[in-house]
């Protein structure tokens, strides 16, 4: 599943809209509703990273063995990534 062209193409996709809604913030008007709407969006672009390295992991092992998904260099920056945007969550969570 993590190897088929329709998982890496949903991935791509993903990313894009990320990056079109991180473009389309407004950091000057903090708590207006589009803002809010794409900060939830945010949560869920997360989830799907986290999701996706999850499915990695499980596939091809985490990191001992010749073939594991940290022995990748962009599996290494996707996992930064995604421990990244998990630790932004959870600090935004306990935060307030």
């Amino acid at each position: 599943m993590v190897e088929s062209r329709l998982f890496n193409d949903f991935i791509m996709i993903v990313i894009v809209l990320n990056s079109i809604s991180i473009a389309y913030y407004d950091h000057s008007l903090r708590h207006k509703t589009r803002n809010v709407i794409l900060k939830y969006l945010s949560y869920v672009f997360a989830s799907i990273y986290l999701f996706e390295a999850a499915a990695k992991i499980i596939a091809s092992g985490f990191i001992l063995g010749k073939n594991t998904y940290l022995r990748k260099p962009a599996n290494v920056f996707d996992f930064i990534i995604v421990l990244s945007s998990s630790a932004e969550i959870i600090f935004t969570i306990f935060a307030g």
